[in-house]
This record gives structure tokens, C-alpha cells and sequence, in this order.
């Protein structure tokens, strides 16, 4: 009987339920949830905004070189939107939505006490004011602040989950938030509300809850809250905090980890596998769709009756599967589904997640296809260097990819009708060589805005008859490496001579799908064992991560079971240790703790037997391994019975490749490990292959990191033993075959060869 089960851990619940807000947390408690639903109830919204990005980060790139002015430009957003987040929790609120730069905040309230969430929500508003005027007068913050009725929607398969809100509130604070100036948030003048709150008869569609169809006076000085406000009112503001939520760790007995990472974009459920993300960075090259799906906005009627048509919810979560599912085919990500200041709004990103090249391209295919499929929608496309990073604080935070080509995106969008596809200039210029674009330029707040319309005979040519998410089939038949021909004899015949490689290029250039081509063909010849490992920037400061991902990688392939993931009540029935022990390999105790944590081996009885708890915060995950048999005084000799075990592992895997992806990101202490495995003459039948980019300046904390990559680089070019590659962009013919295969292969629904973006 196979018993191999995999303990979530309470630090997974905990790492994985911040993503989910309040609100979601509290369905799930009580059990499944029907999908598609919605709830309705009452509350107060507060909808902020922060600009000021663009000119910070053109300010830093004036004072510091580009590495130094992006990490600043990186810590002030995420400090920021931590601390907005934080005001928000301390007084009483749930973020419902991290929208790029915009924070959506809900209070929950009862009709007849919806006077303490308006304070709650002012005071809140107000504290927010006061952090951002004082952070480095940079940045500005706007928004506004609604109440009444309040709709959440569960949309999604049992799978692919999604969580959205919108009604009376949520409309409101979105026209004040459009209407607010800078460094104002606007807040309703409250009148008497019963309990019919919200609905069409007990409130004039001219009045105050209707202010999305009328002008505010802003000249009220009652109705906005600045940094100098008087927040000593206790009339308009909260003087004293609400009781303390129920915290994440109270949350994480009760929840299903599976249930949670239902509502998280797969791609940020597979970083999170690695570890928590909380490493914020500039990227190059993110690409972002915006899609107004106009048709699914709410109707009057349904936000002051608070209710929505089976039919309409039925579209919406039709909508929501078939464009994730669209988008996931051309490899980008899912960023939201959110009702907005701009209305029923799909947000999608490409190259977010991973660099890769051709991202435009694959944007522009997607919103073809989504425009085919969803003949209403009105789509902006854009491209450029944007934040991607987790933001929030521990109890509660999301993925986000925001800039100034993301607010772009958006502008596009407001601007395209029906039908309509809108890109940047950047995005024309390096797809007009297969797709055709007239120019478009439009004024929004007195800029003019430079963009490209894609042309109509585009968007019907080759046209699908738009198919339902049920009857997509992702189906790829082979796989398809272009280019790279040199390169790869190079590493083919380095590798036949016995040699180590090194692939070095800048970021993006393809040297993953490269090395993933080479792991492909050498693990077809016959006796050649080839294992994968990578570094994450997220783990770059995990006690021997990269080598731990070495060891996993041997014992998965050998075993046929994720030995990360698998946790046993007996020692011997542990696929890794009954492999280990099969091949005649000696664990010693700092090798299980280091390489294998998640094993829980048998109480063993051994009188210098000790309990170790790793609670590492680096690590960020907390493994217990009992009863491991430790000797008194090895603590500084770690790094010498770590490469002790990998040297009897390597000896007994015979001729085999250990291919590493991105080695800048890499742990010193692994490094410190490699660099003597490489060196070594114990294991002559192991070659290892790597990659890397160029090495920044770095601070003070991280050089001896990157001064041991840099002796490996160094390795590489003067050792006769071991090979240097350098990858540059693919010449021109490889790249317009690359290009025609994209567009020949992504194309329409059926099956389709893969194409790896190199």
C-alpha cells in the first residue's frame, strides 16, 4: 500500500492565505463554495490610488546608475504599499484588491450602523494621506470613499478561482476616486439610512450615492479629506482602533492549502512552491493587456436591487475561464478581473513571470483572439520596464506588475471602442513586420498620447469561431528549437571533451529555453543521465538551496516521486533514503538537514541523537527533522560533510550532466560547494553546464557571493578544462523564422507544435 503523503505545513497556509482576502478566508471556513456565486450585503469602500512612480524613478536614475536607482525605486514601492496595506488592516478594513498602484479597502457594515465604517474608512484615508506626504514628497495620493450596498462574486472551476467585488460602494468610491485631485480623497456628506439601504426606492438617483452620474463640488471642504484635515473630529473620523483581526496563523488549522491556491494565478502558485516572494524588482520587457468587457459591467437595476441575473453571473464566469485559459495558451499570466473606475475590467501580463522573447508579439496574438472571440471588448496593449514584486505585509499581500506602461495599457483601453485594438509605439515597431497598425493619437487630461490601432483586416484574417473554455485543448504535439546552431556544436563537443560550460548572456536573451534544448538532446543518448537544477533571486539567501535542488533532481529521477513533497512515518519506506541506501550512499546529519528537510526519519534511539527545528526566516518555511545522529563540534565543518555526501551521490550516478540554470541567483554557500565539485577529481563522469547573466555592482552584504561567481567565470576562461559560450540576440533569420513560427503555431485552437522562445 502506498502511503506517501505530503504534510502541508502551517508556514504554507500562512505564506499562501495572506494572497486571499478576509472576505474569501471567511467562505471558505464554512465549507464549498458553489461556483458561480455572489453574496450581498452592505458596506463602506475605499478606493486610493498612488502616482508619482514615473518621476521618482526618472529622479533616482538622475542620482544613482540604473542598478542602484531601480532598487530604490523597487523599496519605495513596495515600503509604501506596505504601509497602506498595514493602515488598512489596523483600522478594521480588508483589501479586497491590490489593483496595480490602487489599494480597493472594504468594511463590512450593518444599514443601520454604517456610520463606524465611514469613520473607520475617513480615519484610514486620512493616516494613508499623512504616510504618503511624508514618505519623500515624491509621490501623491488620491482616491475616494463610497457606501451601500456591496456585491461579492466567486467565479472559477474547482481549480482556477477567481474573487471580485462591485454595488453601490464600490461604483461610488470609483467615480470619486476619478474625480479626486491629487493629494485629496473624497468622501460622501451622509444622510439618514434605513434598513432598505441601497435600494432603488429609498435613494434619489440624483443624490449623493448616485455620484457617478453628477459633478462633485469640490469646493466642499467637508467632503475631502487632505493632509490637513482635522482628524481630531470624531465626528467625521475614528478616534480609537477596532479590536485586532483574527491573524493568518489563528486562520491556518482551519483552511486547505489546496483550497487557497485555487484563487492564486499558476504562475505565482509555482514561485511560491520555491518560497515566499518577497523580492520586489524592475523587469524589462513586461508586457500588459487591459480588455473592457463593457457588456458584463453592472446595470443600475442589479447595483440598487443588489442583485445580479443567473445569466449575467453565468457570463462573467464563462468570460473569466475561457480568457485565462486564452491567455495561458500564449504563456502569459493572469493579473485581475476586477470591476473598477473604468468598469468590468480583464488584466493580463507577458513576460512578468519569466523572460522571454517575442512577448509582444504573443500579446497582440492573445487580444486578437480575445477580440475575435468577444467582438464588444475594447483592448490597450503596452510594453516597457515595470515593478513586479510581492506587496503587502504578512497578513495580507498579492503579486503585483505595475509602471508606467501598465497605466498605459489602461489609457489605450479607455480610448479604443468596441472592436478595438490599441498598442504602443514600442509594441508597433517590433511587430509591424507581420502585423499591419494605422496611427492613433488621442488627448486625455491635456497630454496627447502617441499609439497604433491595429488595423481590421488583421483582426478578421484567419479568424476561429470563438470557442467556450470548455472546448479549449491545449494539445502540443513535439517541440521546436530555432537558431543557436554554433552554439550549440560548441557546447555538444566542449561537453564530449569532458569540459564544464558556462553560458553567459544578458537577461532575456534565451539562455534557459537554451539550456532546456540541450538537457532535451543529451538525455537522448543512451547512458547519459542529465539533471536540472535553477536559482531563484527568491532564494538567493537559503542556506544550500541550489545544491538541495541538485540532490532532489538526482533523487526524483531515480526515485519516479517528488521527494520534496513527500513525508513518511517510517524510515524505510522513504523513497529518497531507500534510494540513497540502495546506492550504498553514507547520510550524514547536516545532509538531511540541509539537502533533505522535508524527510522525517525514525526515532533511532542513538543517545547523541538531538531534535533539530529549523525555523530559518531566510528559508522561510519551518521543517522539523527528528532524531538525526549528529557528533559534537561538526557545526563549523558543514560545508566539508555537505560535499562529502554530494562527491558518494555524483561517484554513484557514473556518466551524467548537471545542467544549472541562472547561477547568479544562487546561494554562496552552494556556490562554495560547486566550485570544489567542479575542481574535484572524484567524480570525472559528471560535467556540469550553467548559465548566468553579467554581475551588477552590488552592496557591501552580497560581494562574496558575486566575487565567487566572478572566480567562476574566471574558471571558465582560463581553465583548459572548461568552456566558455557567449549568447548574443538571434540574427535576423533566426529571428524572423522564430517569429513566423509563433504566428504559424499559436494560431487558432487545435493541436499545434511548441515553440521554444529563444
Amino acid at each position: 500500500m502506498n502511503d506517501h503523503v505530503y504534510k502541508t505545513t502551517k508556514a504554507d497556509i500562512i505564506r499562501n492565505g495572506a494572497f486571499l482576502p478576509v472576505e474569501v478566508r471567511k467562505e471558505l471556513l464554512k465549507g464549498e463554495i458553489e461556483l458561480p456565486t455572489f453574496k450581498n450585503e452592505y458596506g463602506v469602500v475605499l478606493f486610493v490610488d498612488i502616482s508619482g512612480f514615473t518621476k521618482l524613478g526618472q529622479k533616482y536614475r538622475e542620482l544613482y546608475d540604473e542598478k542602484e536607482a531601480t532598487d530604490r525605486l523597487s523599496r519605495d514601492i513596495m515600503q509604501i504599499l506596505e504601509t497602506l496595506t498595514r493602515i488598512c488592516l489596523e483600522w478594521g478594513g480588508d483589501v479586497a484588491k491590490f489593483a496595480g498602484d490602487a489599494l480597493i479597502c472594504l468594511w463590512k457594515v450593518e444599514p443601520e450602523d454604517y456610520e463606524t465604517g465611514l469613520r473607520y474608512a475617513r480615519r484610514a484615508a486620512y493616516d494613508m494621506m499623512i504616510a504618503v506626504a511624508s514618505s519623500d514628497g515624491d509621490l501623491d495620493l488620491h482616491g475616494g470613499i463610497g457606501y451601500g450596498s456591496m456585491l461579492h462574486f466567486y467565479l472559477g472551476s474547482e481549480d482556477m478561482r477567481w474573487y471580485l467585488v462591485s454595488g453601490v460602494a464600490s461604483v461610488d468610491a470609483a467615480a470619486r476616486l476619478d474625480e479626486s485631485e491629487k493629494g485629496m480623497i473624497l468622501y460622501p456628506k451622509t444622510k439618514g439610512w434605513d434598513e432598505d439601504a441601497g435600494s432603488m426606492e429609498s435613494l434619489n438617483l440624483s443624490d449623493e450615492m448616485s455620484a457617478y452620474t453628477v459633478d462633485f463640488p469640490l469646493d466642499r471642504n467637508d467632503r475631502a479629506i487632505t493632509t490637513s484635515s482635522d482628524c481630531s473630529d470624531e465626528n467625521i473620523f475614528a478616534q480609537h482602533k477596532p479590536p485586532q483581526q483574527m491573524k493568518l496563523s489563528d486562520w491556518a488549522d482551519r483552511m486547505s492549502l489546496d483550497d487557497i491556491r485555487s484563487y492564486i494565478p499558476q504562475k505565482v502558485t509555482k514561485k511560491l512552491e520555491g518560497g515566499a516572494i518577497d523580492a520586489g524588482e524592475i523587469h524589462s520587457g513586461v508586457c500588459t493587456m487591459f480588455v473592457a468587457l463593457d457588456y458584463l459591467m453592472l446595470a443600475q437595476t442589479e447595483l440598487y436591487s443588489n442583485r445580479v441575473a443567473t445569466e449575467k453571473l453565468q457570463d462573467l464566469n464563462e468570460v473569466f475561464l475561457t480568457l485565462t485559459k486564452l491567455v495561458h495558451l500564449y504563456n502569459g499570466e493572469v493579473r485581475d478581473l476586477l470591476f473598477d473606475d473604468k468598469g468590468c475590467v480583464f488584466i493580463a501580463v507577458f513576460g512578468a513571470h519569466n523572460s522571454e522573447e517575442m512577448t509582444q508579439l504573443k500579446a497582440v496574438q492573445a487580444g486578437m483572439d480575445i477580440s475575435r472571440g468577444f467582438s464588444r471588448s475594447r483592448i490597450g496593449i503596452s510594453v516597457g520596464d515595470s515593478f513586479v514584486g510581492m506587496c503587502g505585509t504578512a497578513e495580507r499581500h498579492d503579486f503585483i506588475v505595475m509602471g508606467h506602461d501598465v497605466n498605459l495599457a489602461a489609457r489605450f483601453m479607455g480610448n479604443a471602442k468596441p472592436g478595438e485594438i490599441i498598442v504602443s509605439p514600442t509594441i508597433r515597431n517590433t511587430t509591424n513586420s507581420y502585423l499591419q497598425y494605422q496611427e492613433h493619437r488621442f488627448v486625455k487630461k491635456g497630454v496627447e498620447f502617441e499609439c497604433f490601432k491595429l488595423k481590421t483586416e488583421n483582426l478578421h484574417a484567419k479568424s476561429v469561431p470563438f470557442m467556450s473554455y470548455a472546448d479549449m485543448n491545449p494539445v502540443f504535439h513535439g517541440t521546436r528549437f530555432i537558431g543557436r546552431i554554433d552554439e550549440e556544436y560548441a557546447l555538444k563537443n566542449a561537453k564530449d571533451q569532458g569540459k564544464n560550460v558556462l553560458v553567459f548572456g544578458r537577461e532575456g536573451v534565451g539562455k534557459s529555453s537554451f539550456l532546456r534544448h540541450i538537457g532535451s538532446e543529451l538525455s537522448e543518448q543512451e547512458g547519459l543521465k542529465v539533471y536540472h537544477a535553477e536559482a531563484f533571486a527568491l532564494e538567493e539567501s537559503s542556506t544550500y538551496y541550489v545544491a538541495r535542488q541538485v540532490v532532489e533532481s538526482i533523487l526524483n529521477a531515480e526515485t519516479g516521486i517528488d521527494c520534496r513533497n513527500v513525508q513518511k512515518r517510517r524510515r524505510i519506506r522513504d523513497p529518497a533514503l531507500m534510494k540513497l541506501k540502495e546506492l550504498g550512499v553514507k547520510i550524514n546529519g547536516y545532509a538531511l538537514k540541509y539537502l533533505l528537510p522535508n524527510v522525517k526519519t525514525l526515532l533511532n534511539g542513538n543517545s547523541k541523537s538531538v531534535v533539530m527545528k529549523r525555523r530559518d526566516p531566510k528559508f522561510r518555511k519551518s521543517e522539523v527533522v527528528k532524531k538525526v545522529s549528529l557528533d559534537t563540534g561538526l557545526e563549523k565543518g558543514v560545508e566539508k560533510m555537505i560535499l562529502k555526501f554530494m562527491l558518494q551521490l555524483l561517484q554513484k550516478m557514473g556518466d551524467c550532466v548537471i545542467i544549472i540554470d541562472d547561477i547568479h541567483w544562487s546561494d554562496i554557500d552552494s556556490l562554495k560547494v560547486l566550485i570544489k565539485l567542479m575542481n574535484s577529481d572524484e567524480i570525472p563522469d559528471v560535467r556540469f553546464i550553467m548559465s548566468t547573466r553579467p554581475l551588477p555592482k552590488l552592496p557591501s552584504q552580497k560581494r562574496d557571493r558575486h566575487e565567487r561567481l566572478r572566480r567562476i567565470m574566471s574558471a571558465f576562461h582560463s581553465d583548459p578544462n572548461c568552456s566558455f559560450i557567449h549568447l548574443e540576440n538571434l540574427n535576423q533569420q533566426d529571428s524572423s523564422e522564430y517569429a513566423e513560427q509563433v504566428l504559424h503555431s499559436l494560431e487558432g485552437w487545435g493541436p499545434r507544435d511548441q515553440v521554444y522562445p529563444v
